[in-house]
């Protein structure tokens, strides 16, 4: 994943996979942090571009993610697939989520 506007300008760092993670929806909460769904019913969180995911969540069929969206402060995700509908929340005691491991 890189982020450029022309050859010269990076906007963001580059995350390189070894196989194909299928990446289809994405949402940030307020402290630029992210979340990214993918194909085979994958939520990771990530605290910045370019690292590795702290937490992973998983839809109960592991359908393809079709929406993420998360709170601004980043304690609850909604998440759709195709057919069902999920409400996680990103915190365990005073820990987030996106900001450590849970």
């Amino acid at each position: 994943m890189d982020l450029r506007l022309d050859n010269k300008k990076t906007l963001g760092h580059t995350k390189s996979y070894k196989t194909n993670p299928n990446f289809n929806s994405i949402c940030s909460s307020m402290n630029d942090k992210f979340a990214v769904g993918s194909d085979d019913g994958v939520i990771r969180l990530y605290r910045e571009l370019g690292k590795n995911s702290l937490n992973n969540f998983y839809t109960l069929s592991r359908n393809k993610i079709t929406m993420i969206d998360c709170t601004k402060d980043g304690r609850y995700m909604i998440v759709t697939t195709d057919a069902e509908l999920f409400l996680f929340d990103c915190s365990f005691g005073n820990k987030n989520g996106f900001e450590n491991r849970l």
